[in-house]
């Protein structure tokens, strides 16, 4: 009778681990579905109805300005997506069918901000988190390659992926704001210039009124201006645990809420997405059937984890470093920059 060696990672933990049911991502999946599934006819009705012009980008190459009022072509890229969402949305081959929708999605934003000379960036959260989506599925593949294939394990790190891109969203708008002003954006002038711009002083409105009486408190102006930045800032704290992920995902719907009564800016995906991702939706309906909380046991790590998120770590570092360096600084930053209309291009 022979023995047979036991693997490293086949210890009665990993096991248990395995067999143990895991509590369901589907809300996740059908959800970010449907919010891209959405963006992506704003987007596609969007570029069908606008041709290039004075306003298109100097830089852009034909391929991205060609759909721009030609419904053919639109549809073209725009029905693909679509059908792509709904295969993500049932589960079926999800890396293939997300990556084709993200594709679509990607080359309509694109091809939207050629033309306007400036992204959409309400758009860029169904984009961001299905990207995100997709890496943190391939990264479980990766970890448990050899393995039986599993829905649950694969949306387990998917999601843990997504919420640390929706963290990463949040840490760059602070950080913007810091390089481009320093701390001083929280000074008692800034929001209160912010409101005044997107309000007429006759606006005798609900959110009208609201927004002049913050304008006209500067220490009120500059108390929010500051939980500004400590909340999109401290967004990483969304990935500490259960609990303090609920309580910043409500302080960034606050955020959002806040916003909109103040400025007029919607940003509806984000109000949508943030609620969806970082609330207990499963153990918060389970509560309200009177049963508990649905069992998500922690995920067993294979003994080749660190081999696969090194390489993994490396890979992202050399796209970013090939990014940095090419022409596509150039070309975004004519998006972003207006006084790009009078430089010298190429």
């Amino acid at each position: 009778m022979t023995h047979t060696p036991r693997r490293p990672d086949d210890t009665p933990e990993h096991a248990a681990a395995r067999d143990a049911p895991a509590a369901s991502r589907r809300h996740l999946r059908l959800g970010l579905a449907l919010v891209a599934a959405v963006d992506l006819l704003a987007v596609a009705l969007q570029v069908a109805s606008t041709g290039a012009g004075p306003r298109s980008h100097p830089l852009a190459p034909a391929w991205l300005l060609a759909p721009g009022g030609h419904s053919f072509l639109v549809a073209a890229v725009a029905i693909p997506g679509l059908l792509a969402l709904l295969a993500f949305a049932r589960a079926w081959h999800p890396l293939r069918s997300g990556a084709l929708a993200l594709a679509s999605l990607c080359l309509l934003n694109e091809s939207h901000a050629a033309l306007i000379h400036g992204p959409s960036r309400p758009y860029f959260f169904s984009g961001a988190l299905l990207l995100a989506w997709l890496a943190g599925t391939a990264l479980a593949r990766a970890l448990h390659r050899g393995e039986p294939r599993s829905l649950a394990r694969d949306e387990r790190h998917a999601e843990a992926a997504a919420l640390g891109v929706l963290a990463a969203i949040y840490v760059s708008a602070g950080l913007s704001k810091l390089l481009h002003s320093g701390v001083s954006w929280a000074d008692q002038q800034t929001l209160r210039a912010i409101v005044l711009s997107h309000h007429r002083v006759a606006d005798t409105s609900l959110a009208g009124s609201y927004a002049h009486f913050i304008a006209a408190r500067p220490l009120l102006s500059q108390v929010l201006a500051t939980l500004t930045l400590v909340v999109q800032l401290g967004a990483p704290l969304m990935l500490v645990g259960p609990r303090l992920r609920a309580a910043w995902g409500l302080l960034l719907l606050g955020f959002h809420v806040q916003v909109t009564l103040l400025t007029g800016i919607g940003y509806l995906q984000a109000k949508l997405l943030v609620p969806l991702f970082t609330l207990p939706w499963p153990a918060l309906l389970a509560r309200l059937r009177r049963g508990g909380p649905p069992p998500d046991p922690a995920p067993a790590v294979p003994t080749r984890a660190r081999r696969v998120l090194t390489l993994a770590a490396l890979a992202l570092a050399l796209l970013a470093a090939i990014t940095w360096l090419s022409p596509l600084r150039q070309y975004t930053d004519l998006h972003h920059a207006e006084r790009g209309r009078q430089r010298d291009v190429p």
